[in-house]
């Protein structure tokens, strides 16, 4: 009798304990640890299925179950569908990619402008990668003009360094978006194209000189030196948690200036299908957070 009230008393146990589990599963890769992390991770569209057609609601909902926070999108398109699929996984569109002539009067795509007032509110950043041969001068000129537009609709806009851009480097960016002189125009730190541009060896010189303007940070996966001359972004841009670049000092060092805001993964040619890449990504990135300094 004893025996049969233990066995009743254990399987009520074991089935409360399961199905609480079955109602708060979590999410494949999410961080089930109690570290909260100081930014927002979001994923490049370009890991997300942006060349194979995947439709805003399959993004949202796959990065949803990830544990990611967000995405980045390309071009200021559709944002309407991109805005309601994120807002429904509780998830953020963080920024639209877009470019910026530096030469020409019209400086960026007039459907950019008649999409700023749609991102009131948002908190969606213009992402701009700037291109010609105009003066540093000229370019803050024009750029001042778009973030005046910006302005009145709130938006914030953000310096994307490219290499092979006019503006290849923060510390370059962060030149130009001084002479702005605007309150919504800041720099972007992008890993994979620092260490394109050789200054691997001095990231942590280059945070602390544009910690003041830094608004956006991109990483992923790298190799400190490039070995490929032919296909350097093969070595620079690997999914995170592989690769021999010390991305946990990195953070670290962003973390000790103070920098809160989003964190971009960038996928450009990973190949490993979206959601393995992705998970494989984010598993190592709550394993970053884990160990970052207090």
């Amino acid at each position: 009798m004893i025996e049969r009230r233990l066995f009743a008393c254990w399987f009520f146990v074991t089935s409360c304990v399961f199905a609480t589990f079955a109602m708060n599963p979590s999410p494949a890769g999410a961080d089930t640890s109690d570290t909260k992390s100081p930014w927002a991770l979001f994923a490049f569209d370009n890991g997300v299925g942006r060349d194979a057609g995947w439709k805003p609601d399959a993004q949202a909902q796959l990065l949803s179950e990830l544990g990611f926070d967000g995405i980045g999108y390309t071009n200021v398109v559709d944002l309407d569908q991109r805005f309601a699929s994120f807002d429904k996984q509780q998830l953020s569109v963080v920024s639209f990619y877009v470019p910026f002539h530096s030469e020409k009067e019209q400086s960026i795509d007039p459907k950019v402008i008649a999409q700023l007032p749609k991102m009131k509110g948002k908190d969606a950043i213009l992402w701009i990668h700037i291109h010609g041969n105009a003066s540093d001068e000229q370019t803050a000129d024009r750029l001042r003009v778009l973030a005046d537009q910006a302005a009145i609709h709130d938006v914030q806009i953000s310096v994307y360094p490219h290499h092979g851009f006019q503006v290849a480097t923060a510390e370059h960016a962060v030149k130009i978006v001084k002479a702005v002189d605007r309150e919504n125009v800041g720099v972007t730190f992008n890993l994979c194209h620092e260490l394109r541009a050789g200054n691997g060896p001095r990231i942590s010189e280059i945070i602390k000189k544009t910690a003041d303007h830094l608004t956006m940070v991109s990483i992923n996966g790298a190799m400190r030196v490039m070995t490929d001359a032919k296909n350097p972004w093969k070595e620079l841009i690997l999914p995170l948690g592989e690769g021999d670049f010390d991305i946990l000092s990195l953070l670290n060092e962003l973390k000790s200036v103070g920098y809160d805001g989003p964190i971009g993964l960038q996928c450009y040619n990973v190949k490993q299908e979206p959601a393995e890449m992705l998970e494989n990504s984010i598993n190592a990135w709550n394993t970053y957070l884990s160990k970052l300094e207090n």
